[in-house]
């Protein structure tokens, strides 16, 4: 769903998939975006637009969750920020979070990911980063650019999220046999909460599933990037 078809045209990858026009904060639209709909992902973040970016996160995660409550989808997945919930959040992230809340209040199933920096085209983040290296070689920053980060590649991203489609239905409380990773390392960071349950990093321990790596699920089937094998 996107709110201008245009802006896809000339994608190598547009005519591969269904396009339908709509708008998180019109309700007729996700009813019809919605129809026959199993599994929906909520990529939507409107911190580029002017005002109160937070309650127009929270209100936009509010219809979408009720609109797929109408359609009965079975769950949605979520791709938020990462960051500790009771710690000093930046508002960015705080609305991330909020907007995690917001799908769960009309009773539909959510998946919810965190991840920090998104690394690979199409990731803000990223193609800031890319630019500024881009064009000026060497810089002089200030000191509170020296942020340590848990950056993660969207081939990654997309492998966890292609796999949440066919992840168990219910989860249960699980402790992580991984060693902590440290900000900086390669290594894959990323949490997934489901309901109010909190999985961290890399080894994803999901009930009698295991997801060791990025884009695999072991259990009674291998599933790769969300295709059983």
């Amino acid at each position: 769903m996107v709110r201008d078809a245009t802006r896809l045209e000339g994608r190598s990858w547009s005519s591969s998939v269904d396009v339908v026009e709509g708008d998180v904060t019109d309700p007729a639209s996700l009813d019809a975006a919605l129809a026959g709909v199993d599994v929906a992902f909520y990529l939507v973040h409107s911190m580029t637009a002017s005002g109160d970016f937070r309650r127009r996160d929270r209100l936009a995660a509010q219809l979408f969750a009720a609109a797929c409550a109408r359609a009965e989808v079975q769950r949605i997945v979520y791709l938020g920020g990462l960051g500790d919930p009771g710690g000093d959040l930046s508002e960015h992230l705080r609305s991330r979070q909020e907007t995690g809340v917001a799908l769960r209040s009309a009773g539909v199933p959510v998946i919810e990911f965190r991840a920090a920096i998104v690394v690979g085209a199409g990731s803000i983040s990223f193609e800031m980063i890319r630019y500024l290296t881009e064009r000026l070689p060497v810089m002089v920053c200030p000191r509170w650019v020296y942020t340590r980060v848990q950056p993660i590649a969207v081939r990654d991203v997309l492998a966890y999220l292609s796999a949440a489609t066919t992840t168990p239905a219910r989860i249960e409380p699980a402790r992580a046999r991984t060693p902590r990773t440290r900000a900086g390392d390669r290594r894959s960071n990323l949490r997934v909460t489901v309901g109010t349950v909190f999985i961290p990093n890399s080894h994803l321990c999901v009930r009698d599933t295991e997801i060791d790596r990025p884009g695999t699920i072991q259990s009674d089937n291998s599933i790769r990037s969300g295709t059983v094998q």
